[in-house]
């Protein structure tokens, strides 16, 4: 499997070891894993700022669709949305756990109405 992952061209987080041998630093690779699921598990919460309510049903659709873990799939992430309400922002956070990659806030960055998306 380690290979396949090498050879996929994806980045990739490799766990190794290193000693000196002879003078030369040798590192032997431990475990190779896909940079992007070890983001998406990595515990991250995300704030997205909108300018009012209009973006929530299209916010929904995304998160449902690029931000919830499938069968097989760990999250740790968390969202929130704060929503304006006169001179303050009422935050809202979303129940359970997201996968919360570069990906995903860029997607949140890109629905109409989204002011901000900052990684908290």
């Amino acid at each position: 499997a380690s290979r396949e992952l090498l050879d996929s061209g994806q980045p990739v987080l490799i766990q190794a070891a290193a000693r000196i041998e002879e003078g030369q630093l040798r590192l032997n690779g431990q475990t190779v894993r896909a940079l992007n699921e070890v983001a998406a598990n990595a515990p991250t919460a995300i704030r997205v700022w909108i300018d009012d309510g209009e973006p929530i049903k299209s916010l929904k659709t995304l998160v449902e669709e690029q931000a919830t873990p499938r069968q097989g799939q760990n999250a740790d992430g968390r969202i929130s949305l704060s929503i304006p309400d006169g001179d303050q922002d009422v935050i809202v956070r979303l129940s359970g756990k997201y996968i919360c990659t570069p990906q995903v806030r860029q997607a949140l960055r890109a629905v109409p109405g989204v002011v901000e998306v900052r990684e908290l």
